[in-house]
């Protein structure tokens, strides 16, 4: 099977991806709070006589409130990728940072401070208009840090420009074909290479 031809992609801040971050880190602060809270009020309740639920209750609620709003803040800024694009060479999977329109993007890395480099591309959700990607680096620019697998979250063309949707079917090509993930370091057992 012959490779795919060169596809690039530009990745961009996704508002729905943080949004999806902050509810499911905030939803976990809240269960987490309740729980101790729950737990907690069974103790106090059984070793006093004279048990005040309802500033218990109030006190819970507020705890859990706030717990569940810094854990959304900290999943918001979990949530934001970084903008730049994703290459597909016809040999291997290159990413480039930097704004997603602009057209070298070498100042940087899928986290501030990282320089453009090789990775591992593999689909974990397809929407049609969107994916989800697994991205894993090969290994990291001359004297910066390795950094851990990402995900980042691609948003399909937007417009009705027929130039954007050809592109964007090339680049979902290069994703599935299997000439990528064989250069594009997805390992044996993955679930692509059956």
């Amino acid at each position: 099977m012959r490779a795919p031809p060169a596809a690039v992609w530009r990745v961009q801040r996704d508002s729905r991806w943080q949004a999806l971050h902050a509810l499911l880190y905030g939803l976990a602060g809240a269960v987490l709070v309740v729980w101790a809270v729950q737990h907690a009020a069974q103790r106090w309740l059984l070793s006093s006589a004279q048990g005040n639920e309802a500033a218990l209750s109030v006190g819970a609620a507020v705890v859990c409130l706030l717990i569940s709003a810094l854990a959304a803040a900290c999943g918001w800024r979990r949530g934001a990728q970084a903008e730049g694009r994703i290459l597909w060479t016809g040999q291997h999977w290159r990413w480039q940072a930097g704004h997603a329109s602009a057209g070298d993007g070498d100042a940087g890395g899928l986290d501030a401070g990282f320089g453009a480099c090789d990775v591992g591309v593999q689909a974990m959700l397809d929407t049609g208009n969107g994916l989800l990607l697994r991205v894993t680096a090969s290994r990291a620019a001359p004297g910066k840090p390795a950094w851990p697998t990402r995900y980042l979250s691609l948003r399909g063309p937007q417009g009705q420009q027929p130039g954007e949707r050809v592109q964007w079917a090339g680049f979902r090509a290069a994703v599935y074909s299997a000439a990528s993930r064989q250069g594009g370091l997805v390992p044996p057992n993955s679930p692509l290479t059956e």
